[in-house]
């Protein structure tokens, strides 16, 4: 079902954004990220940055060490947003990501409120892609050649074309 679809099949254009915000909250990650980037504005600023103490004395301040989480899209686009480096612990998982990520920006053009949060998603997508734009190309295609089976043909020594070229390159005289 696409987003902001009903049970008729319309499309609500005044649901979408519901259904992107929802979609972002639900998609779990399991990143690292540095501590810091899991406290908001609001809680450093009211109560300061969190610091180890032993025996009564500051220890060296570890909040830009990395944590393992499991943190939903949106506060990973929130993090990117601040500028703060994620690393994805399953690099398998990142087509799937885009995917989600594409689907939210298709859902978010049809949408009636306009929202700052397209420009998030599409600026968190773009890092993601700057990074990992040949891994997420060659996975999609590994899925493709799995769903056509051009794998079998592949192996069978068969052409793996499924277009053909507007000139046949044979018939042309030198």
């Amino acid at each position: 079902m696409m987003l902001g679809q009903t049970t008729g099949g319309y499309i609500n254009p005044y649901k979408i954004l519901e259904d992107v915000k929802h979609v972002l909250n639900s998609y779990l990650v399991h990143v690292r990220v540095p501590r810091i980037a899991l406290y908001t504005e609001t809680e450093i600023r009211e109560l300061g940055i969190p610091v180890a103490y032993k025996d009564g004395e500051i220890i060296k301040s570890d909040i830009n060490t990395y944590e393992e989480v499991m943190l939903p899209l949106s506060k990973l686009i929130e993090i990117a947003d601040n500028g703060y480096t994620i690393r994805i612990k399953n690099r398998a998982n990142i087509p799937a990501i885009v995917d989600t990520l594409q689907e939210c920006l298709d859902g978010l053009n049809y949408a009636i409120e306009e929202s700052e949060l397209k420009e998030k998603i599409k600026d968190f997508m773009e890092k993601v892609l700057e990074i990992n734009s040949e891994y997420v190309v060659q996975k999609k295609e590994e899925t493709l050649d799995e769903a056509l089976g051009i794998s079998v043909f592949k192996e069978a020594g068969a052409s793996t074309d499924i277009t053909k070229p507007k000139i046949d390159i044979s018939k042309l005289e030198v």
